[in-house]
């Protein structure tokens, strides 16, 4: 049996906890300014933001992981909701989609998954899942990931 390549992918940990320490500081200041009630509530929300932000990209890790034992690779993606794994059969279709957002070009990396399947074959889902990761949950050039996918054996369409 040949020995698995694993690799993963995930927001850095330095910009979760920069995150973290953004809503630390929005905290403090509207302590600071309690006779602005308007602009505390304000700095409250903005720091209940960040801490949730900040929390997602630090517990949710790795975001993707891929592993190939030169048969089958699969696909993990975890979410708040959980991990859940795909081979390469499930996925019907991989792409790279590019944005245009303030004049520049931003590449995301688009899973999108045929329904699951019972053991009778019957789909257990209605529902085709489609599942968009950027730079900032992957952690990598989407480029980068989708070349490591592509080796592994993942159709991506360019």
């Amino acid at each position: 049996m040949a020995e698995p390549n694993i690799q993963s992918w995930s927001s850095p940990k330095p910009f979760a906890y920069g995150l973290i320490a953004g809503g630390v500081a929005l905290s403090i200041a509207a302590i600071v300014t309690f006779d602005d009630p308007a602009g505390s509530v304000l700095m409250v929300i903005a720091a209940l933001l960040l801490f949730g932000f900040g929390g997602t990209a630090a517990a949710v890790r790795p975001r993707l992981r891929l592993v190939s034992t030169g048969g089958t690779p699969t696909v993990t993606i975890r979410t708040i909701f959980g991990a859940q794994t795909y081979a390469a059969a499930d996925v019907a279709r991989l792409r790279i989609l590019d944005f245009r957002r303030m004049g520049r070009r931003i590449g995301h990396l688009e899973f999108e998954f045929e329904p699951q399947r019972g053991s009778s074959g019957e789909p257990t889902d209605d529902d085709t899942r489609i599942i968009v990761m950027g730079r900032w949950e992957l952690g990598a050039d989407i480029h980068e990931v989708a070349d490591a996918l592509e080796a592994a054996g993942f159709q991506v369409e360019r």
